[in-house]
């Protein structure tokens, strides 16, 4: 898609890249996804078909929002390209939860099932995400490989941050699986023993005009600051490196770069233990970061002052932290991805 500002085509790094549409508003005033951009997208990619842009070797879609799935397929057949599809992650049963409509929830469930089915090849970002595809959509191991997402390494170690005591953040969407309001709830009990405390919150969303009046609500405005989505990536990277502790309230992640990125920041990590949180594939509880059971603020304040007061444990999540983001490395995981596309290229 195309955001606001920027050029329908253009060339960065020797990759060039075509969008295909504008769009604003992701996000209804439900809070829920809206339809209509996929759908504009869906049309605008099959406008590329009469495109002189020679061939190519592999069709690599994202999977969400599953809908230009098809016009994918389709422009894979017309170039004569193999279709590789990255799953994030899979909703399942949480079509249902989502929509709270069982006939939009089966439709989701469905437009999901058959992305897994159209890929001849599918890149899952994580164990989680290959376990679910199996389990739920009865796709085949051998057509799943487990490539993870990566992270900067290079750029993070560049940024020279100092760290800031007591400084709490939350990088994210603002949106209800989030949770970020349990994070406030946390917040107001932390600041009870360190009342020079502060929340960081970027990252924008539905949920930001109530997540902002709860602040309030609950006294501690002065002690939050929302900052929207920040564009410039190396003003994320300065707020992670000077982060006394990042947390990661959300219930439901594919892999959730955020978090992988702030423990390459050498900022200790609290994340929640829930089934559909793909962070446990990397985050070990006392190890490298701090596992707790959602829906308890209390054990998220917990974990927050024993990071500001335990200096020992502090010091072993943030080397054992930065230890796993070094197996992420961005040069890694595209050696991966150049394997994976020129082993699919290769078997058609």
């Amino acid at each position: 898609m195309r955001p606001e500002g920027t050029p329908a085509e253009e060339a960065l790094e020797g990759v060039y890249v075509h969008r295909a549409n504008k769009f604003s508003e992701l996000y209804g005033r439900n809070g829920r996804r809206r339809i209509w951009p996929s759908v504009v997208f869906s049309w605008e990619l099959l406008k590329q078909l009469p495109r002189g842009y020679g061939q190519f070797d592999v069709v690599d879609f994202s999977a969400f929002p599953y809908l230009p799935c098809l016009s994918a397929k389709i422009l894979s057949a017309h170039w004569r390209a193999p279709l590789a599809v990255t799953f994030h992650e899979v909703w399942g049963s949480y079509w249902f939860e989502y929509f709270r409509n069982p006939f939009s929830a089966r439709i989701g469930k469905f437009f999901e099932r058959s992305t897994a089915q159209l890929a001849n090849k599918i890149i899952a970002v994580s164990q989680w995400t290959a376990l679910a595809l199996s389990e739920i959509y009865k796709v085949s191991q051998e057509k799943v490989t487990v490539i993870p997402n990566g992270v900067s390494l290079d750029f993070i170690r560049s940024v020279s941050k100092e760290k800031e005591p007591l400084k709490v953040l939350y990088v994210g969407r603002l949106i209800e699986h989030k949770h970020v309001d349990w994070l406030l709830t946390a917040m107001k009990i932390v600041l009870t023993s360190y009342p020079k405390a502060s929340l960081h919150i970027i990252g924008d969303g539905p949920q930001r005009d109530s997540l902002e009046s709860y602040a309030h609500e609950l006294g501690i405005a002065s002690a939050v600051r929302f900052y929207g989505t920040l564009s410039n990536r190396l003003e994320v990277v300065e707020h992670m490196k000077s982060a006394s502790v990042f947390v990661l309230p959300s219930t439901r992640e594919g892999f959730s770069m955020v978090t992988l990125e702030a423990m390459a920041a050498g900022t200790p990590v609290v994340v929640m233990k829930a089934p559909l949180n793909a962070t446990l594939d990397y985050v070990k509880d006392s190890q490298n970061g701090l596992i707790v059971e959602p829906d308890t603020p209390d054990a998220i304040a917990n974990a927050i002052t024993l990071l500001f007061e335990d200096s020992n444990l502090y010091l072993k999540l943030v080397q054992n932290g930065f230890s796993v983001a070094r197996l992420y490395n961005w040069d890694t995981i595209a050696g991966m991805l150049g394997k994976f596309y020129r082993s699919i290229a290769e078997s058609t």
